[in-house]
């Protein structure tokens, strides 16, 4: 009886969150991961196999596939060293460029006044000059109502435009007509 508790049921790794389970199973107990998909040739495999090996289709361009082939469970320190080099200098051009926007609107809000020392009193002072130029575009909107329509009509329809080439180039939108199928046929012909 000892021999068959010390025999252990055979296990796989999720392919998503990693956790231990049976070989059967088909869903991951811990994530509720599918463990399989349906090939071309209708038959289940593992989502994570390269290759069908019922039909041999090919399937090493799958998400699944790579993600699997690419993670690790070791972190690479010079790649992290990096990533968090390249963060602190992104943060460190926000924060200037920030800086700027700020300083420039607070000079517009104070009209020629000197500007607060404190942080909050230059943020308080950058609003009002946000809301000076505003109050300035406002008034030059009011008198210029029509050349600003025609500008919002353009702006929609290039939008739309670009929204439905968009579409049109993931497979949602169809614009092209399709031929019938004789159609071709009884061109070729009379081209000959």
């Amino acid at each position: 009886m000892q021999e068959q508790s010390q025999i252990s049921e055979p296990t796989k790794e999720c392919y998503s969150c990693g956790r231990q389970m049976s070989a059967d199973a088909k869903t991951c107990p811990a994530c509720g991961r599918r463990q399989y998909r349906i090939c071309y040739c209708g038959n289940e495999i593992p989502v994570d196999a390269a290759e069908c090996p019922h039909c041999g289709a090919d399937w090493s361009d799958s998400r699944r596939v790579k993600r699997r082939k690419s993670r690790s469970g070791k972190v690479n320190s010079a790649v992290l060293l990096r990533s968090a080099g390249i963060g602190a200098v992104i943060a460190l051009v926000i924060a200037g460029l920030l800086n700027v926007v700020i300083s420039y609107f607070a000079t517009i809000g104070a009209q020629g006044d000197a500007l607060p020392d404190g942080f909050l009193g230059l943020l308080d002072m950058a609003w009002m000059g946000l809301r000076r130029i505003g109050a300035a575009w406002w008034q030059a909107a009011a008198a210029r109502r029509g050349s600003i329509l025609a500008f919002v009509i353009c702006v929609a329809v290039g939008a739309g435009i670009g929204a439905a080439a968009s579409l049109a180039k993931v497979g949602v939108l169809k614009l092209r007509r399709q031929r019938k199928k004789g159609s071709s046929r009884r061109r070729s012909s009379r081209s000959r």
